[in-house]
């Protein structure tokens, strides 16, 4: 007797979950797994970049950049794998949504325990984007401001002009229009009394 009025206690405190509560939960659950998922790719974009940052850091390593600052990019961008692997409030919110939830009370813990580690998760997804953007942006300015040691950097003239290169040699004349020196051809005087000058031409008294 005793047995069968438990049983019919327990069926009746199950009967009388608010549904409301159970709405709200399900809805609970339904944005911690679409948050889970979104974390979980931009994990896999982040890898997938942190890939190629790397490799083109350590081509401008060879061609002599900083080693000390490649060396600290790669520790930052260690460091947000080890934290995206690692995540305590994913954890928390997988416990959260298989809680018992045969009771009001069950539920409101269930509900009030996703709600924080939504929030929690948010708050650490949008900080670890951010922080990964602009890493993207510190490195993309650091490999396009690193010149290669062999090729170094030629100095411009002020101005951006190119300064004129003055010479003490003689100009060389264009060909067929020589210079005439009159030292070497004197003006010679011919009968008549007038006089012709190297070229031949008469001069004019």
């Amino acid at each position: 007797m005793c047995a069968v009025a438990l049983s019919f206690f327990l069926l009746s405190c199950g009967a009388k979950r608010d549904e409301a509560l159970v709405t709200d939960f399900n809805a609970k659950k339904t944005q911690a797994d679409s948050l889970m998922k979104m974390m979980d790719n931009s994990g896999k974009m982040m890898m997938t970049d942190h890939a190629a940052w790397g490799a083109k850091l350590d081509d401008a390593a060879k061609g002599g950049a900083d080693t000390a600052k490649i060396a600290d990019f790669k520790a930052q961008m260690k460091k947000m794998e080890d934290m995206s692997k690692a995540n305590a409030a994913m954890d928390s919110m997988h416990a959260y949504m298989n809680a018992k939830t045969e009771t009001n009370d069950q539920l409101r813990a269930a509900i009030a325990g996703l709600d924080a580690q939504i929030s929690m998760c948010n708050t650490m997804c949008n900080g670890m984007m951010d922080a990964h953007k602009k890493l993207g942006a510190d490195i993309t300015a650091f490999l396009g401001g690193a010149a290669p040691a062999s090729t170094p950097a030629k100095e411009e003239p002020k101005g951006g002009k190119k300064a004129d290169v003055k010479s003490d040699a003689p100009t060389t004349a264009t060909p067929g229009s020589p210079a005439m020196d009159a030292s070497k051809h004197p003006v010679k005087t011919v009968p008549g009394g007038r006089q012709r000058n190297a070229a031949g031409s008469t001069i004019k008294q």
